[in-house]
This record gives structure tokens, sequence and C-alpha cells, in this order.
């Protein structure tokens, strides 16, 4: 929340080119907070109101935070995102069946973002806050609803399933093979406005 929030916010605030910024896990957790809320400690000569400029694309992959905290009404503790995280212009987010690390406890009605079962939650029964769409395991995206929405959540079951050679992460860490980078071009290259 601090340095973090400081790049995306004040240091490249002033380039004109598109910002991606792409997290992985608890990497998705700390930019996730870093683009949608900010830095926690701002200069004397600027405030959270005047630092508004926009992220172009936020990708979270296999998000670790509970998706309550983009989509939902409840806190995560202190953390929530006003407005769904109305400053980044395109959100996406993965889960997949074979990610067991984002298993969360079984009472818990929030589930992580990268959890199978909070994809089913939001896409499964209809919602139509959020656009859904499914990862082939060729890396190619089919968008499954025609919602309007920032937010668009990817079934990526047929991509993300592999144990990551030395890893040691399980499907967790399925993320560096090629076909992930097509699915990354098709989220940058072929996202439709909300």
């Amino acid at each position: 929340m601090t340095w973090l929030g400081v790049l995306l916010h004040e240091t490249l605030a002033d380039i004109d080119k598109p910002i991606v910024v792409i997290g992985h896990s608890f990497g998705a957790r700390a930019t996730s907070v870093a683009a949608c809320i900010g830095p926690a400690i701002v200069a004397e000569e600027t405030t959270k109101s005047e630092n508004n400029n926009t992220i172009d694309y936020l990708i979270n992959l296999q998000g670790a935070y509970r998706t309550n905290r983009l989509l939902g009404q409840h806190r995560e503790g202190k953390l929530q995102y006003d407005n769904s995280c109305g400053n980044v212009k395109r959100i996406f987010l993965t889960s997949s069946v074979s990610d067991t690390a984002m298993d969360s406890l079984f009472w818990r009605k929030d589930k992580y973002a990268g959890d199978d079962e909070s994809y089913d939650r939001y896409c499964e029964n209809g919602n139509s806050e959020v656009r859904c769409g499914t990862a082939a395991w060729s890396g190619e995206l089919t968008i499954t609803n025609n919602v309007k929405s920032n937010v668009t959540y990817i079934n990526a079951d047929e991509l993300i399933n592999r144990n990551s050679y030395l890893s040691g992460g399980d499907a967790h860490s399925d993320i560096y093979r090629a076909e992930h980078g097509v699915m990354l071009w098709n989220m940058l290259s072929h996202s439709e406005e909300r």
C-alpha cells in the first residue's frame, strides 16, 4: 500500500502509454490493493481525491484475496474497493478447480478470487454484475455472457492445471507456459469496452 501504490498512481501517472498491472497469488493481492486503493501515504502536495489517474489493465492470476473486496458488499478486514475499483478500466480474474492452494476454509462464504467456487458463485448462477468467460487449454478466451462490466472473471480449469516444473506449487504455479502468454495477450488485445 506504499511503494507499489506510489509507483502506479504517482510515478507512472504522467506517461502516455497503457498501464498494465499483472499479479499472481499474493502478488495479485498486492497489485489489487495498489491499483484500487492507491498509496496509503501520499506526498504533501497530493491528496487521494486528486490522485485519479487510470490504470488500463489489472490482471490477477489466481488471486489470494477474497472476492468480496472487489465484487461483494462485505469488507475483508478494513479493505473494500469502492465502485468495483472504478479507477481501473479493465480487471481480469482467473480461477481454477486444480488450484488447491486457493481453496479457502469450507465454512467461509467469501472465497479467494483464484478459487473455482468463487467463480461459480459469480458466474455459474447467472450473476449480472460480472463478465464471465473461459480459457481454453490453448489460452484462447471465450466470453460466456454479454454483461457490461469492468471485471471479467475467467474459468481457467482447462489451462491452469499442471504442476509447474521445480516450482513446488502444483497447479497454483501453472502460469509460466506459452499458453498463459496467449491468454494474457488475448486479455489485452481483445477486451471489449465496459
